[in-house]
């Protein structure tokens, strides 16, 4: 698709409506917060409509009303992210309240300008030609490390400075000695931040936070790398760098690279190495031992991962059908090789710990420290809670706020059901995953009241926005339409991680959000 800019009229619009909130700022109060001032509002319908409208011309281009579905939904969206004052009830959606007025309607204009045709046609061009560059770059070229180091220097630039009070453990955990092995839910992970930690006081005197916060960001470099060889079996080529960019403007994915002193993002590594072990598993140029140790040491890492069990011992009828092999074989031996490490983690735990003492270990397992430790000292929901439209109304805060893009992909998808492609495979498998660990979200609960434990579910982030991506990027679609929808909602959704990113970096108290 040749590259291609918002008309010069659109533009100006755009340009005089800043100008025109600017100049009622400065009247009003440029460091002002709370509600957001009534004339934006008119800004925000013209600008809407606007962006509506030249979604509407370019479907009837591209002989498809797809495009118009972005336009819409992100422009509705936005709209109820400036309306709405009910922070109890909608606090997945509070971000942009949580900031000033002028960084919001910043956030408005640049949301509403990203779903318009014409810049979404601009930015996909641009995204293409970055990506086909760092292709060209290869893997080991110090083009590429010098971008990852760039990326890198922009999330500590940014970084959360939000310690939550898991936050607070995990920082406990990994500096008293000996601590890190009560924490039997993330073995492996307080055991990484152990010695994380204790590598950065000895050769650079660093403090705890300042370790883990640097370990994520690292995580974070490693994930996309791995990520971006991953997605490429299973997104159409052209769509590969735009489903990387939905992935990485989810705040399940990104926030937790951020500094965020969380476990998670050497869980979301950990799901990003299993992943690249089972593409090349599947496609027969690794044995069945690779998935099977690098699951293994993804389960030891996170137990959540424990839901991703069913895909995996699916792994070996999914080679079969693609390349061929012994699935019994197979089976048996990643069977071995997951159980390895685990056996061998959970033995090392009973001696260093616990005195050789099962039963001690055991209870401890299961005690209000370690697996009972949900608001009611429970592990599942009560089911009478899912007759509550409170409950659903938490998950829909849940997952907007890690998932942001999910609310754009799945009406797309839905509006386009008759131009969907049979999935292959190992479309089917990854599907899989995302379903386990969505039923892990609805059942499972949270530690603490949300949003205090917004980031327990970000290991939904990429098996489903991946499994979104992999049935968009195959619709019988023309290409250039698609690809222009897939930029309308990697811009838009960028915008609003970044005001996630913000608000985590710059809002140091009053955390969570409301409470």
């Amino acid at each position: 698709m040749p590259p291609t800019s918002p008309g010069r009229t659109d533009l100006l619009i755009h340009l005089f409506a800043f100008l025109l909130q600017a100049g009622l700022l400065v009247l009003t109060g440029v460091a002002s917060t709370g509600t957001t001032p009534p004339w934006a509002f008119t800004v925000y319908l013209i600008l809407a409509a606007l962006s509506v409208i030249r979604a509407h011309e370019a479907a009837a281009r591209f002989e498809t009303r797809l495009i118009l579905i972005p336009a819409v939904v992100g422009s509705a969206i936005v709209g109820f992210c400036l309306i709405i004052d009910m922070p109890a009830m909608f606090w997945g959606f509070m971000v942009p309240r949580q900031l000033p007025v002028w960084v919001r309607l910043i956030w408005m204009q640049t949301a509403l300008l990203a779903l318009h045709p014409g810049f979404a046609a601009w930015f996909a061009a641009r995204v293409h030609r970055a990506a086909e560059a760092i292709r060209s770059w290869g893997c080991l070229s110090p083009l590429t490390w010098a971008t990852a180091l760039a990326a890198g220097l922009a999330l500590w630039l940014i970084h959360s400075q939000n310690v939550s009070s898991d936050g607070y453990d995990w920082l406990r955990y990994s500096l008293v000695p000996r601590q890190w092995a009560l924490y039997l839910r993330e073995p492996l992970g307080t055991l990484i931040f152990r010695l994380a930690v204790l590598a950065g006081q000895k050769w650079f005197h660093w403090d705890p936070y300042i370790s883990i916060s640097l370990l994520t960001i690292v995580c974070g470099i490693l994930t996309v790398m791995l990520l971006s060889r991953v997605i490429a079996w299973f997104v159409e080529p052209a769509f590969a760098a735009p489903s990387l960019l939905l992935i990485a403007a989810s705040c399940g994915f990104t926030q937790v690279f951020a500094g965020n002193i969380e476990i998670y993002a050497l869980l979301q590594l950990g799901l990003a190495a299993y992943l690249f072990c089972a593409m090349k598993y599947v496609r027969g140029e690794w044995s069945a031992w690779a998935p099977g140790l690098a699951f293994g040491l993804l389960f030891c890492t996170h137990l959540s991962a424990g839901w991703w069990a069913p895909a995996f011992l699916l792994l070996p009828a999914l080679r079969y059908k693609t390349s061929g092999g012994s699935p019994a074989r197979d089976f048996a031996a990643m069977a071995a090789a997951s159980a390895a490490p685990v056996i061998a983690l959970a033995l090392f735990l009973l001696e260093y710990r616990y005195g050789g003492n099962p039963s001690e270990m055991i209870a401890h397992f299961f005690s209000d420290q370690v697996m009972n430790v949900g608001t009611d000292a429970a592990m599942f929901h009560n089911i009478v809670e899912y007759l509550s439209p409170e409950y659903w109304l938490m998950q829909l805060n849940v997952y907007f706020y890690l998932v942001a893009p999910a609310f754009l992909l799945i009406p797309f998808l839905l509006a386009a059901f008759r131009s969907w492609r049979a999935l292959q495979p190992r479309h089917v498998w990854l599907a899989l995953m995302a379903a386990f660990y969505l039923a892990y979200s609805v059942v499972w609960r949270a530690d603490r009241p949300y949003p205090s434990d917004w980031d327990l579910f970000s290991g939904l982030a990429v098996p489903l926005v991946l499994t979104l991506c992999s049935v968009a990027s195959r619709l019988k679609v023309k290409t250039d339409a698609l690809r222009l929808a897939f930029a309308q909602m990697a811009g838009f959704s960028l915008t609003y991680v970044f005001l996630q990113l913000l608000r985590n970096h710059l809002k140091a108290t009053d955390w969570p959000l409301f409470m």
